[in-house]
C-alpha cells in the first residue's frame, strides 16, 4: 500500500518527467483504486497527460465503465487519446459498449475504425454486425477487410454467403490474415482458393493445408 501511495503521489507532482513515469507504472500495475486519479488528469490541457491517463484508464477498465468511457471519448479531440479509450472498451467486451463505439465507427482516421471494429469484434453479439455494416464498403481496403473479417466471426454463415462479392478487392496479406484466423470458417477458405485471383489463391491453399488433411483434401473432389 505504501508503494501505491507514493506512485500515486508521483502521479500528481508538478515535475512532468516524475508524473509521467509513475503514471506508466501505475497502468503497468493495473491499479484500480488509481481510476480516479487518470480520470482527473483526463480534463488536463496537455494531450500527452491525456494519452497516460486514457492508458491508465483502458487497463483498469471493467464492466460498468462503459458509459464513463463514452463520454470521455466523445469530449476528446485527439486521436491517440481515442484509441487508448477504444482500448479500454475492447478489453471490457460487454454488450453495453455496443452504442459507445457507434460514436467513433466512422471516424475519418483509419486507425480508429480499426480500433472500433475490433472492439465491437470483442463482445460477440451479432447485433454489432449493425454498425460493422456501416464499414463494408470503407474506401480504405484495410478498413473494409477489418470489418467483414468481423462479421464473418459474428454472424457466421450468413456472412460467409455475402462474402462472395467481396473476394475481388482483397490483398494477398487479407488471405493470408484469413487463412491465419482459425475463427474463420473453411467455407471462406475454400471459396477463395476456387475463385480468387492468381495472387490470391496460393494464401487460401496454405490457410487450408494448415487447417489439417480433413481441410487440405477439401478441393481433391
Amino acid at each position: 500500500p505504501k508503494v501505491y501511495e507514493v506512485l500515486q503521489a508521483g502521479a500528481r507532482s508538478d515535475r512532468r518527467p516524475v508524473r509521467m513515469r509513475a503514471m506508466t507504472v501505475l497502468t503497468e500495475l493495473r491499479h484500480r483504486p488509481s481510476v480516479a486519479l487518470f480520470e482527473g488528469a483526463m480534463s488536463e490541457g496537455q494531450t500527452e497527460v491525456r494519452i497516460a491517463a486514457a492508458k491508465g484508464i483502458a487497463a483498469v477498465a471493467e464492466p460498468g465503465d462503459e458509459k464513463r468511457i463514452g463520454e470521455f471519448m466523445r469530449k476528446e479531440p485527439d486521436a491517440q487519446v481515442k484509441l487508448a479509450l477504444i482500448d479500454g472498451l475492447a478489453r471490457i467486451g460487454t454488450p453495453e459498449t455496443i452504442s459507445v463505439l457507434q460514436f467513433v465507427i466512422t471516424a475519418p482516421q483509419v486507425e480508429i475504425k480499426q480500433a472500433a471494429v475490433k472492439a465491437l469484434a470483442a463482445t460477440g453479439q451479432p447485433k454489432a454486425a449493425t454498425l460493422l455494416a456501416l464499414l463494408k464498403r470503407d474506401p480504405n481496403l484495410d478498413v473494409r477487410f477489418t470489418a467483414w473479417q468481423a462479421l464473418i466471426r459474428l454472424k457466421g454463415q450468413a456472412a460467409e454467403r455475402e462474402f462472395q462479392a467481396a473476394v475481388s478487392w482483397l490483398t494477398p496479406s487479407h488471405v493470408e490474415a484469413l487463412a491465419d484466423d482459425k475463427k474463420v470458417a473453411l467455407d471462406i477458405l475454400e471459396l477463395i482458393a476456387r475463385k480468387g485471383s492468381d495472387e490470391q489463391r496460393p494464401f487460401a491453399l496454405e490457410g487450408l493445408s494448415a487447417r489439417g488433411a480433413e481441410a487440405a483434401t477439401r478441393l481433391l473432389g
